[in-house]
């Protein structure tokens, strides 16, 4: 790919197979391809609006090896998804992506910090461009067998590299991949608006806060990931273990004292209990959601003996 002009942005996806989702992308999971999308009047050569695809799920074919001059320049800008995770999994495979001009995940933060329904892709392009991403259970789920051999309601997915070697599968593979990109521009394209429709200071808007403050300290966070911070665990960790322990004592003792000025047993409450917390701040509120009033008052069974020590009251 040649590198772009300074007011060309490109998005960026990847999909990735052998990951623990419960540990960092750093160290683990392996790229098996890689879209690019550069906008609607772009042409690759299969016509205007197609999004780039590149295999790399077999790392000998050199494909990655061609893509990298490029995730590397600066020059190009390149919007991601959470760029944190793609960044990370292409460094992996010796790719320094570079030339970061946006993640639409924190761009949407910005946007609207209060969020229900959260800020996934497939969220997000569904409710700010009226383009739903389908899920990948939805397109390429196989249903579990019953002990009769029908099929079952439940869905397992098939291997990433299954999906993207099966012939049946692979078509629809390389659209959904190249959907995730597309999605991404659009989403940018749309969030810079709104964003520019927000007043920030001095005749400036919330766009310009972003690019000065916000997307350097995104690139400086994965960064700060990759690199790692050093923890000292002979004496340091230890010690901010203590205090961290001696003031959660402190504040529990505090909440104790102010629970109990209005219900003295709530000195021997279960603070971990939602149950009981709920009933000592809400009891009597209206769940408008289940149209029921919570209980004012419920019997909890406590060990009293626990805290008896701690009742400076009496």
């Amino acid at each position: 790919m040649r590198h772009s002009t300074p007011d060309r942005v490109h998005a960026v996806d990847t999909e990735v197979m052998g990951l623990d989702l419960k540990k960092s992308p750093l160290g683990q999971g392996h790229v098996t391809c890689v879209s690019v999308y550069s906008g609607p009047d772009v042409d690759f050569g299969g016509g205007a609006g197609e999004a780039l695809w590149f295999d790399t799920l077999d790392m000998d074919n050199g494909v990655l090896d061609e893509l990298k001059p490029w995730l590397e320049h600066t020059a190009a800008l390149k919007v991601w998804h959470n760029y944190a995770f793609d960044r990370h999994v292409l460094f992996n495979h010796g790719v320094d992506a570079q030339g970061f001009g946006g993640d639409t995940m924190h761009m949407a933060r910005l946007w609207d910090a209060s969020r229900i329904s959260g800020y996934s892709l497939s969220v997000l392009t569904d409710e700010v461009v009226g383009r739903r991403k389908v899920p990948m259970q939805e397109i390429f789920g196989v249903p579990v067998l019953k002990k009769d051999g029908t099929p079952g309601a439940k869905r397992i997915l098939p291997p990433i590299d299954e999906l993207q070697t099966d012939p049946m599968s692979r078509p629809d593979f390389v659209s959904y991949s190249c959907f995730d990109a597309q999605g991404t521009w659009l989403l940018w394209q749309q969030l810079r608006i709104n964003l520019e429709a927000m007043d920030w200071q001095h005749g400036q808007d919330l766009f310009s806060f972003y690019n000065l403050y916000w997307k350097p300290f995104g690139e400086q966070l994965t960064d700060m990931e990759r690199a790692g911070i050093h923890v000292d665990v002979a004496t340091k960790l230890p010690e901010a273990q203590r205090l961290a322990e001696a003031e959660r004592t402190r504040l529990e003792l505090l909440f104790r004292r102010w629970a109990a000025g209005y219900c003295p047993d709530a000195w021997y409450m279960n603070i971990g209990s939602v149950v009981q917390l709920q009933t000592l701040l809400f009891g009597g509120a209206t769940n408008l959601k289940r149209k029921s009033t919570l209980p004012v008052y419920r019997v909890f069974p406590v060990p009293r003996a626990e805290h008896e020590e701690l009742d400076v009251r009496r």
